[in-house]
């Protein structure tokens, strides 16, 4: 079976949140990491299985070039929700 290189990648919201969202849990204590992970916008696929989660990680560290648009940047912003020392890590 031939493996597919992704060299470059175009992402949506779904996939930027997510992302964002379990590189943000990784800086947080291994007990809070759950909860903090189902309570936010992260794909349901997820939120439940640790597996899918270190796959989808390697997916995306293995894209040498993320893009987006200023458009998903728009709906992160309007999901600020963070306060203080979350905020400035996340």
């Amino acid at each position: 079976m031939a493996t597919t290189i992704i060299r470059r990648a175009i992402v949506d919201f779904s996939v930027l949140i997510s992302a964002m969202v379990l590189q943000f849990s990784r800086h947080v204590r291994p007990e809070r990491q759950e909860a903090l992970i189902s309570r936010t916008r992260a794909a349901s696929y997820l939120k439940t299985n640790a597996a899918r989660r270190r796959a989808f990680i390697e997916l995306l560290d293995s894209i040498s070039e993320i893009k987006t648009t200023s458009h998903v940047i728009g709906e992160l912003q309007g999901l600020q929700k963070l306060h203080d020392e979350e905020q400035r890590e996340f």
